[in-house]
């Protein structure tokens, strides 16, 4: 009588092999990030919306070391701020010896370009008298909006939650900031971007 062979399990196939591995292996990571507290980093990777920025600090500070090295200290501004989708201003200053002489401001209604401030008739103008009105004109000046740019690196995400980025361009020959822009991803939120852009520059004797 011929004796039964005992049964022989049949081992697991490779992929099947490979696949349980891959699932302990990423127990173990999981396990490992929750216990080190490190699966915050984790998800601020693959999770955190983008944020760049076109241009380096060292192109602002390039930029600003030209501007410097012209010595322009007298000179009228015209600076177009806010969101186009959104209601703005323009605002004039005039700057003599480094310091703020005169300033007026404009309404921009939307949507608007920075071009539409040229076309303002002397009616649309409201003057700034001296004092805290005409100091806050200080970001539209070079060096405030040299201030700008810089923030601009430490803004991040809109709101934290939407994809962003900003760009920066600069006057070729003087450096000074020409337009900064900081935009972000329309389907998160319609009215981007927010817009820094120099309608006019003067220098003055």
């Amino acid at each position: 009588m011929r004796q039964a062979r005992p049964s022989m399990k049949r081992r697991p196939s490779y992929g099947r092999r490979l696949g349980n591995f891959l699932i302990v292996f990423a127990g173990f990571v999981i396990l490992l990030l929750l216990v080190t507290g490190r699966w915050r980093l984790v998800w601020n990777i693959l999770f955190t919306p983008s944020y760049r920025v076109h241009v380096t600090v060292a192109d602002v500070d390039a930029a600003q070391a030209r501007w410097q090295a012209r010595a322009v200290h007298d000179y009228r501004i015209m600076v177009a701020q806010g969101q186009p989708r959104l209601r703005g201003a323009v605002y004039e200053v005039t700057v003599r010896n480094g310091q703020i002489t005169a300033g007026r401001r404009a309404l921009l209604n939307p949507p608007w370009t920075p071009g539409q401030a040229k076309s303002f008739s002397a009616e649309q103008w409201e003057p700034l008298k001296p004092g805290p009105p005409l100091a806050e004109m200080e970001t539209y000046t070079v060096p405030g909006l040299f201030d700008v740019a810089r923030q601009i690196f430490e803004r991040g995400p809109f709101e934290g939650r939407c994809n962003s980025e900003a760009t920066i361009a600069f006057d070729p020959d003087r450096g000074f900031p020409t337009k900064i822009e900081y935009a972000w991803d329309t389907n998160c939120e319609k009215n981007s971007p927010e817009l820094w852009a120099v309608v006019e520059f003067v220098p003055l004797r």
